[in-house]
């Protein structure tokens, strides 16, 4: 609860800035040729869902439960493994799959602002000439690896919470 008293005034002011209007600042510090500045915006773009998920998943587990834990005389790490991680889990796997996706489409974003090699700037540079079946070819493709990120991830969450009742498709009472 201090890390989430010191850390979320940060997260919830650094999730208004528009990243996209960061994009520039970061290509003009660390120089048009570098991939710094792409991958700083994707990561601060990713990093907001996962956070706020996490921190919504860590609040999660019921109170009655906790209390179970400290009548077993359990420790603090005991409880955190086997009670406050898998409940938080699910959450984070939803934050990191939120999170790839945001950050796909501001990776794309940024190559379109600024002009880094990339399927954002192949895009501008189809629009400039008129060419309008690259245009839509390279949007195509943009979604296409939008679906295959979200499946990945599906894939991923799947796989790490089958324990869990939402992924074996039971209902919760």
């Amino acid at each position: 609860r201090p890390i989430d008293g010191m850390l979320a005034p940060l997260v919830a002011a650094l999730a208004v800035i528009p990243i996209v209007a960061i994009t520039p600042v970061l290509n003009t510090m660390f120089g048009a040729s570098s991939q710094f500045g792409r991958q700083a915006v994707a990561g601060l773009a990713a990093f907001i869902p996962v956070f706020v998920n996490v921190l919504r998943g860590l609040r999660q587990s019921r109170p009655v439960h906790r209390d179970l834990f400290r009548a077993s005389a359990a420790t603090s790490a005991q409880t955190f493994r086997l009670l406050t991680l898998p409940t938080a889990l699910p959450y984070l796997m939803t934050g990191l799959r939120l999170g790839a996706a945001v950050a796909l489409i501001l990776t794309i974003t940024a190559e379109l602002v600024i002009g880094i090699p990339g399927i954002g700037s192949q895009i501008t540079t189809a629009l400039t000439v008129g060419d309008w079946l690259t245009v839509y070819t390279y949007v195509l493709v943009s979604g296409i690896l939008g679906l295959i990120v979200n499946l990945l991830f599906r894939f991923i969450e799947r796989h790490a919470l089958s324990w869990h009742q939402s992924v074996r498709g039971e209902e919760v009472l």
